[in-house]
């Protein structure tokens, strides 16, 4: 058998063609493929992208680069998700992004739109804490928003007290009290959806009114921890016997605007701004006078629960109200270190008001 190569079907480099083919393929291989592919790079972080308005965009604290890059794209404020994190991951740069509101101008390229990303955002950060009435919402964005109105933010949200998710918000400078509340509102209604599929919540007997008055009163009535358990079952064990929860949080609600506008839960809008911003709103010491003024949140002298919310209140003081500890305990009471001791009878807890709050 003839193992020969033949000439004339088959072309044989010589040794000194084969070295410069090696030479060429390293060169592509080395040089000319990454300097093309930087070349590439450096032209696509560049590229104006291909929306013709300005975007708006709400960047929330805890997003994921991959989040951020599809949500760009989709925006068309970017053209590529893969570029935009390959870039990000290049220069490091995520841990730099600032949560908040931005506004991206038609065209821009990625750099730029890492580059603003970084800056900080164009709009007003606001956090509305657990535990406050509407009033004090409204105080403090009409505070930060020029064009937000008080007295339109109150009486939109009439019927809507503890509706309103404590959290920190992003808002642009021209935002109203339409864009406040339907903020606050979408956030309250995504967090109770997530809670409405736990466990705790599908074994509850009680209503969603009953949980948010009992949340907020506990939001009012106990720090975060086991404290809010136990007092969410003296709550149900004093509602169990139809009997007053004896709240002083409740109280305070109620007596807050006795002298400014009384039996204001029946009127539209009271006060103005100016004078909501002189109100205590929570007042501490609560006299004979107001533990006995007649109002439907007084839990001294009416049964069961107040009409509706005392404040706003957060995920963790719904989930005490729904994961409660069972116990024979009736009372509790605050002492001047914010301890908390609870009792099962009358006597025990007269004892502890001895002992805890008459000096």
């Amino acid at each position: 058998m003839n193992n020969q190569i033949d000439p004339n079907k088959y072309y044989h480099f010589s040794t000194k063609t084969k070295r410069i083919i090696r030479f060429l393929n390293v060169l592509i291989l080395f040089f000319i493929l990454p300097l093309s592919v930087l070349l590439y790079y450096n032209f696509a972080i560049d590229r104006p992208s291909q929306s013709f308005k300005e975007v708006n965009y709400n960047l929330k604290s805890g997003t994921s680069i991959e989040s951020i890059a599809r949500d760009l794209k989709e925006l068309g404020v970017i053209n590529s998700e893969s570029l935009f994190v390959i870039y990000v991951k290049i220069n490091r740069t995520f841990p730099n992004f600032k949560a908040g509101m931005y506004t991206f101008p038609a065209g821009a390229s990625i750099r730029q739109v890492v580059t603003q990303l970084q800056s900080g955002s164009n709009g007003v950060s606001i956090l509305f804490w657990e535990g406050k009435r509407l009033e004090e919402y409204g105080i403090l964005a009409a505070s930060k928003l020029p064009g937000f109105n008080y007295e339109k933010f109150i009486e939109k949200t009439k019927g809507k007290e503890g509706m309103l998710f404590p959290d920190t918000y992003f808002f642009y400078p021209s935002a109203t009290e339409d864009d406040v509340i339907s903020a606050l509102t979408s956030n309250f209604n995504n967090k109770m959806k997530k809670i409405r599929e736990t466990t705790a919540y599908q074994k509850t007997t009680l209503t969603d009114e009953q949980i948010f008055t009992l949340a907020s009163l506990i939001e009012r009535e106990a720090p975060r921890g086991i404290q809010r358990r136990y007092i969410a079952g003296i709550m149900l064990n004093r509602l169990a016997n139809n009997d007053k929860l004896g709240i002083d949080a409740s109280n305070q609600y109620g007596v807050a605007l006795r002298d400014v506008c009384p039996n204001n839960y029946t009127e539209k809008v009271c006060p103005d701004l100016e004078t909501a911003k002189t109100i205590a709103w929570w007042k501490s010491n609560l006299t004979r006078s107001d533990l006995e003024y007649d109002t439907p949140f007084n839990s001294r002298t009416k049964n069961g629960l107040p009409p509706h919310p005392i404040s706003s209140f957060g995920e963790d003081a719904v989930m005490a109200v729904l994961e409660y500890i069972p116990s024979n305990y009736y009372y509790y009471l605050h002492d001047r270190n914010g301890g908390i001791h609870y009792a099962e009878t009358a006597s025990q807890h007269s004892a502890n008001v001895s002992q805890y709050i008459i000096y």
